[in-house]
């Protein structure tokens, strides 16, 4: 759950959102359920934004390439490969294999950046609604 405000259609607030340590413990939870039942691929976390509260569970066989996640999307690859598809009516197919690309260091489960782009600028805003630039630090809020 993310808070985005009050709303009539909605009893949630801030004290309904989980932290994200609780976010990971329950993704790493679903991670060890899978693997137990042996029924499907591995999963781990990938990918983490403690700032948005998110993870990323992918599958190891597919996502993992010689000890690197590939969870990233290669947009220019991606674009040309749609193109043909179209060009050529859908004869011209693709997978998911032929577009990814290997994540960030930045963006990995339990990086020193917890998924923050270290070449993007935080910015926070005083009471006065004011921005101020900030130096970031992590929290155990995971909210910075």
């Amino acid at each position: 759950m993310t808070y985005c405000g009050k709303s009539d259609a909605s009893s949630l607030t801030m004290e309904n959102v989980p932290w994200h340590k609780e976010v990971c413990n329950f993704g790493e939870a679903i991670a060890q359920r899978l693997s137990a039942r042996g029924k499907s691929a591995a999963y781990s976390i990938a990918t983490e934004h403690e700032h948005s509260c998110c993870i990323l569970l992918a599958r190891e066989d597919k996502f993992l390439i010689d000890g690197v996640w590939h969870t990233w999307i290669d947009y220019p690859k991606f674009t040309a490969l749609i193109r043909e598809y179209y060009r050529t009516g859908g004869m011209a197919t693709f997978k998911t294999e032929d577009y990814m690309a290997a994540t960030p260091d930045w963006a990995h489960y339990q990086s020193a950046s917890r998924g923050f782009d270290p070449v993007e600028q935080r910015w926070k805003r005083n009471k006065s609604g004011a921005v101020v630039e900030i130096q970031y630090k992590s929290s155990d809020s995971g909210c910075g």
